[in-house]
């Protein structure tokens, strides 16, 4: 290969270098966009200039990329079983946390529920004594006036 031609060469793998590296990128991978006819359109210039020996290169590095990608997507695939394992995580320690608080508002009903039965209960029998008392009251002023009476006549 003469020197004009690896210029070009070194000038068309800048090119394509320049491409790839000011594309826009995929959030959260190392993917980006780029024009596939432009790409496409280097690469023909490129495959016209290469030997055979540039040829079994970029062969090897292709094979490389895949690799590279396959594991890359392998990794994307377990990263987002361990995102969904940790939501399941996270979904049940939240409907754990709700069973506690629900529980804790039903022992709090519950108590409120006891408090207010035992203050009736206590009304009641307040009541019913103080009606006793009441009666006990009646009855011993009777028999008071009874024997005041009986003294009397």
């Amino acid at each position: 290969m003469q020197d004009k031609d690896l210029l070009q060469l070194n000038n068309i793998l800048d090119e394509l270098e320049e491409t790839v590296e000011t594309a826009d990128s995929l959030p959260l991978t190392n993917k980006v966009l780029v024009n596939p006819d432009h790409i496409l359109r280097l690469v023909a210039k490129l495959k016209n200039m290469m030997p055979a020996e540039i040829e079994r290169a970029e062969e090897i590095v292709n094979r490389k990329k895949e690799i590279l990608a396959e594991a890359e997507q392998a990794a994307e695939k377990k990263v987002e079983r361990k995102i969904s394992e940790s939501q399941v995580i996270k979904k049940a320690e939240d409907k754990a946390q709700e069973i506690v608080d629900e529980a804790k508002r039903v022992a709090s009903e519950i108590r409120t529920g006891v408090d207010t039965y035992g203050d009736e209960v206590l009304a009641e029998v307040e009541d019913k004594l103080e009606e006793k008392l009441n009666e006990v009251r009646r009855n011993r002023a009777e028999l008071k006036q009874q024997e005041d009476l009986k003294q009397t006549s």
